[in-house]
Order: C-alpha cells, then sequence, then structure tokens
C-alpha cells in the first residue's frame, strides 16, 4: 500500500496539483474515508478539524445527520458536500 501511495505522489506531484484542492482546507463530518483525505493531502490540501472562515468545504458522510460542524458551515456559508458530490465538484480521483 505504501508503495502504491508513492507512486501515486510521484504521479500527481509530475502532472500538477489539483488547483482546486491545493492550499484549501476540508472538514469531514460523519465520514471517515483515508482514501479521500489521501487524496486531499496528496493535491496539497489541508484537512482541518474544526468550520472556521477558511474553511474551503465541509464533507459529510451523511447529510441527513446533521452536525455542529455542519451548523457552523451553514453559518459561515461554507458548502457541504457529499463524498461523491465533493468528489465530482473538486475532480479528485479516489
Amino acid at each position: 500500500v505504501c508503495e502504491n501511495n508513492k507512486k501515486r505522489r510521484e504521479k500527481i506531484a509530475k502532472e500538477g496539483y489539483n488547483k482546486r484542492v491545493k492550499n484549501k482546507t476540508f472538514i469531514f463530518t460523519n465520514l471517515d474515508d483515508d482514501e479521500l483525505e489521501d487524496s486531499i493531502i496528496d493535491h496539497q490540501g489541508i484537512m482541518g478539524k474544526s468550520v472556521t472562515k477558511k474553511t474551503e468545504a465541509v464533507i459529510s458522510g451523511n447529510v441527513m445527520l446533521f452536525s455542529s460542524k455542519m451548523e457552523k458551515a451553514i453559518e459561515l456559508g461554507i458548502k457541504i458536500y457529499t463524498r461523491e458530490e465533493f468528489i465530482e465538484r473538486y475532480g479528485i480521483n479516489v
């Protein structure tokens, strides 16, 4: 698995980072997804723990389970996506 990660990171570095993800902060809520987290980090994205005005988007494993992170995102006008919506919107390969 580590060798695959290394090859994937080398490929991304060679082809260029996803500009929609690079240097932006993303938050997971109701979601534990190592593959998606790795992909975000591989593209120089940042995984945050709490929602702030610097958060780009919140990615929810279940939008029906309303969380305090989702509440804060709504308060700040930050988009909330399902995993699938995020992958499609940001063009991330998992």
